[in-house]
């Protein structure tokens, strides 16, 4: 998520850069008592104002992690950011991706122009390599 977001248009990104991966954020004090910790990490964080989260089910798909991530959500949320949970088919579907950005350049107060002929090839190029089936990789 954070290539498709981030690199330059003609490189097959959105050029909406400017974030943290995993940034740490200390919680104030009602934002730690809604968490019930004293920081979080979020996934893509622009700054104090955006995070976008991804929700894999690899660590998110147990009632322990749901109630955890909503309670962290909430404390963000007090605390002034807007918090987007992104799912994985979000980020792998073109169509469902473009909206995504759109809520995001939004968040940012960012226009967005539509891509060049030439940026166009450059993001289907960009998402072939990154949505490859793993198992077909073959590493020496």
């Amino acid at each position: 998520m954070g290539m498709l977001l981030g690199l330059p248009k003609r490189l097959g990104g959105e050029g909406l850069g400017g974030f943290e991966h995993n940034k740490r954020i200390p919680l104030s004090g009602k934002a730690r008592l809604l968490a019930n910790r004293d920081c979080c990490y979020g996934d893509l964080v622009w700054g104090e104002e955006l995070d976008l989260e991804c929700q894999g089910l690899a660590f998110h798909n147990n009632q322990r992690s749901y109630l955890s991530d909503s309670e962290r959500m909430t404390a963000l949320e007090l605390m002034g950011y807007q918090v987007l949970p992104v799912t994985h088919e979000q980020i792998r579907s073109p169509d469902r991706f473009d909206a995504l950005c759109e809520i995001v350049a939004q968040s940012l107060g960012k226009p967005r122009k539509q891509k060049t002929a030439s940026q166009m090839v450059a993001t289907r190029d960009l998402r072939s390599q990154l949505f490859v089936d793993w198992h077909d990789l073959v590493f020496d």
